[in-house]
């Protein structure tokens, strides 16, 4: 099933009643004899509360035309200086698409085409009002993986099938101070992930994933499972410059661990790739100027910019996965069906937008937003999908 994606920013510079109105007026005119799989809804803000009420009015407004599809709205500011912006995943209208509710809160969709079946969510989160306490960033946590678990389990599914996961993480990199302890936020995400894969998973091997920060709000997961020979079929993906983010050593793991002796690692890979009918498909993790397992051009935006993208060109060459290589054309042409570039300071956008427009031309969906990114000492991070012909 070839998926699609497009981008829709405000045609106004107003309110942000009035763009997020402009928004979802252009969604409405171009959602013609296509299906909608997920949205994500990018929005500036400058307060928990703040966020919480632009989300919920983004959501309601969203609902009046689009009921029943998987919303997902985040505290990522558009790097355009716009207040809000829409990224929108869909497919052909021939795919049979159904959209269901858990627990009559949380939208999911279930696409199927032949044989092949494929679940979509998107937002998995605590819901909380406006003015409302925040919970632990455990808690938090542990929120959105048993969303995630009862969703899978109602589908008769379970981690094993997750080919793609989104999790964001407000205020990725802060430290916090517990009875003389230094916990890291992105680290007590990991320590969770961890206790919920371990539990939950029961074979090999990690879904393509990105961990990445949002300036407000509380942890949200977003993911995609395939059903049985789809998950089967797929492959993860290394780059032989960068070790594995599993296999990181406790020196670039930062803060204290939550649950036992040791820090818990990141748990995802590289990347994934998909054999779908007469195309591949490179899931594309959140990827950064790392080698090995340390940051590289270090305060130089367009240094890692460039190594950022010659890191994914590497996860899609020959050499990232052997047995990939033995299945399937590592070589064959691949074009961009989305790109996501986070951008730690809105600043840099001009550099990096040129570095990657050059790279993957100026036509391409590509969506810059500002976001924090998993090491102090990184600039930007970017994830994507390519199709492979």
């Amino acid at each position: 099933m070839k998926r699609k994606y497009t981008l829709f920013f405000p045609n106004n510079t107003g309110s942000f009643s009035e763009q997020v109105q402009s928004i979802f007026e252009l969604l409405q005119t171009n959602a013609v004899d296509v299906n909608l799989l997920f949205v994500t809804v990018f929005v500036a803000s400058d307060s928990d509360v703040d966020f919480f009420l632009k989300k919920r009015e983004a959501v309601v407004r969203f609902q009046k035309s689009f009921p029943q599809v998987p919303i997902c709205v985040l505290a990522q500011a558009p790097a355009n200086n716009a207040l809000v912006a829409l990224e929108v995943c869909f497919t052909d209208a021939s795919v049979t698409v159904n959209y269901k509710r858990w627990n009559n809160q949380m939208s999911y969709t279930i696409a199927t085409q032949g044989d092949s079946r494929y679940l979509f969510s998107a937002g998995l989160s605590m819901d909380i009002q406006p003015g409302h306490s925040i919970p632990s960033l455990k808690i938090q946590s542990e929120s959105a993986f048993s969303i995630m678990q009862s969703i899978l389990t109602k589908e008769e599914l379970s981690m094993d099938h997750v080919i793609r996961q989104w999790n964001y993480i407000p205020r990725l990199v802060e430290e916090v101070d517990v009875e003389g302890k230094t916990y890291q936020n992105y680290q007590i995400f990991n320590e969770i992930r961890q206790k919920y894969y371990s539990y939950y998973k029961k074979k090999s091997g990690y879904p393509a994933a990105t961990g990445i920060g949002s300036s407000n709000g509380v942890v949200t997961i977003s993911f995609m499972a395939v059903s049985d020979t789809l998950c089967e079929d797929a492959l993860e993906l290394s780059n032989p410059n960068q070790i594995d983010a599993y296999n990181y050593g406790q020196e670039v793991l930062v803060g204290y661990p939550l649950l036992e002796q040791q820090k818990k690692t990141p748990l995802f890979e590289r990347g994934k790739v998909l054999s779908e009918s007469d195309q591949f498909t490179f899931f594309i993790s959140g990827t950064a100027s790392i080698i090995g397992q340390e940051t590289v051009c270090i305060g130089n935006v367009a240094g890692q910019t460039t190594q950022t993208i010659q890191n994914i060109t590497s996860l899609m060459s020959p050499d990232a996965s052997e047995r990939a290589a033995q299945l399937i054309d590592m070589n064959c042409s691949k074009e961009v069906a989305y790109l996501r570039v986070y951008i730690k300071d809105k600043s840099d956008f001009p550099v990096v937008r040129q570095i990657c427009e050059e790279q993957y031309g100026a036509q391409s969906c590509i969506n810059y937003v500002e976001a924090e990114v998993c090491r102090t000492n990184l600039l930007v991070e970017i994830e994507g999908e390519f199709n492979g012909h």
